[in-house]
């Protein structure tokens, strides 16, 4: 009896119509029964992407090939095991290498009669990378559109505001704005440092999105605009990673009129933070004279 493993795979916590797990776990037991097959294992990828190859159970399975753990890897559709072309060939002939045979059960590949079979992979391989590229352009393209309009909100969560997706609009944590508050207080009023400030919050247990607050989060806190109610995103060009199907900002600035101001509740008035931009130059200048004063007196000795 020959020994077959399955591979199934969803890339999103909602399952695609007609290829969800289920669907592709029963109908690969099907075709194994159908051909008297011992299926071993099926490896399971739920949410990962067919375009990143560091998929742990893919990995896995690819692994125990190499060691000769089976004979046949059956999936339900060729794009179930990949999506990008070269990977596709690469780790099919990997298979075959190692002896073990690839079936795709909707396209109907079997790498058995290989002169075919091989323009098949690269024909459906390419249809299928090209596919991926249009659905994530498409969707990339959709979210800055509602982006621009300011109907939905892409990107790092911000300390103090939250995203309301149904009234499309920031709103205020006010558990948060405490915290920011006694920050500035701290900084401001009772002339701790960025460190000091940071190690008092830490010793009482109050966390900066689920971690302890670092010297760096208070300074980014402080310094960035957003706090007085000025808040700009699109500014840098993205580029498309097709390793790992996503878009990667760039360093590159779009130009300044594709940028999006969103209205957000100031939680200081704009003289307030000039005032706290005033005071972290100073202390950048005191800091780097005590260094160069540190200096001196060493290279005196």
């Amino acid at each position: 009896m020959k020994s077959a493993v399955g591979y199934v795979r969803v890339s999103g916590d909602k399952q695609v119509k007609g290829e969800s797990l289920e669907i592709q776990r029963i109908e690969i037991e099907k075709y194994c029964n159908s051909k008297g097959y011992e299926l071993k294992e099926i490896y399971d990828d739920q949410g990962w992407s067919g375009g990143y190859d560091e998929r742990p159970a893919f990995q896995k399975m690819m692994l125990d090939a190499r060691n000769g753990k089976f004979e046949t890897v059956v999936v339900y559709d060729h794009s179930r095991f990949a999506r990008d072309l070269t990977d596709t060939l690469v780790y099919v002939r990997e298979l075959r290498n190692n002896g073990v045979e690839f079936i795709a059960l909707r396209e109907n590949i079997e790498t058995q009669d290989e002169g075919v079979k091989e323009m098949v992979r690269i024909i459906m391989g390419a249809t299928y990378q090209h596919e991926r590229r249009k659905i994530m352009e498409r969707t990339f393209t959709g979210k800055e559109k509602k982006r621009k309009e300011r109907r939905c909100f892409i990107g790092k969560k911000l300390f103090v505001y939250i995203w309301n997706k149904e009234k499309e609009r920031f709103e205020i944590n006010e558990a948060e704005v405490k915290v920011y508050n006694r920050i500035v207080q701290h900084y401001m009023d009772l002339g701790f440092s960025m460190k000091n400030v940071a190690l008092k919050l830490k010793d009482e247990g109050i966390l900066c999105k689920k971690k302890p607050f670092s010297s760096m989060a208070i300074s980014y806190l402080l310094k960035n605009p957003v706090y007085y109610g000025h808040y700009v995103v699109n500014r840098y060009k993205y580029e498309y990673n097709p390793k790992t199907g996503n878009y990667i900002r760039t360093k590159e600035l779009k130009p300044e009129s594709e940028w999006v101001n969103y209205e957000i509740p100031a939680i200081i008035s704009k003289q307030q933070w000039d005032r706290i931009q005033n005071r972290t130059k100073r202390n950048k200048i005191k800091s780097k004279r005590a260094t160069d004063a540190s200096e001196r007196y060493w290279h005196k000795i």
